[in-house]
């Protein structure tokens, strides 16, 4: 078995840098690509959607609540990100890269549209409610995923 590329989906936890860990082992076994991906999964016009019977004053209180949230995490992954890319860098003459990707929308649906053009999927426990399903549920069954 070759592996060429590795994704990770970062959530902005302190548990992206022990994934990353994991992955960056078997990247250097390899010499394969790590692709980091986090989905931001604000979506304001969903919000406003669902709380059409709220007053101004208090979605405009919520709406600055969840926009602050939602940087503090893309703060972090930036952060995890430096981090595991400060330790490819530091393996001088090896083929691992690493790469940081954000996309809009939510991690299960990036993890299903991503997860089927990498050779090995790297997660933490999947305990974020249809995350795990989505593990299972990957377009293409024969990528190994390692949870």
């Amino acid at each position: 078995m070759s592996i060429k590329s590795i994704l990770i989906p970062f959530t902005g936890k302190n548990t992206d840098n022990d994934i990353a860990n994991g992955a960056l082992r078997i990247a250097r076994m390899f010499g394969a690509q790590i692709n980091v991906i986090y989905a931001r999964g604000y979506a304001p016009e969903m919000l406003r959607l669902s709380m059409a019977d709220m007053g101004e004053i208090a979605f405009t209180q919520l709406d600055d609540i969840i926009r602050e949230q939602a940087e503090t995490a893309e703060n972090a992954v930036r952060e995890h990100f430096l981090r595991l890319q400060e330790k490819v860098k530091a393996d001088k003459g090896s083929a691992v890269s690493a790469l940081l990707d954000i996309v809009d929308g939510n991690d299960t649906d990036a993890i299903i549209e991503w997860g089927g053009v990498h050779d090995l999927l790297v997660v933490g426990t999947p305990g974020r409610g249809v995350l795990g399903l989505s593990l299972i549920h990957i377009s293409e069954p024969t990528r190994p995923r390692l949870i």
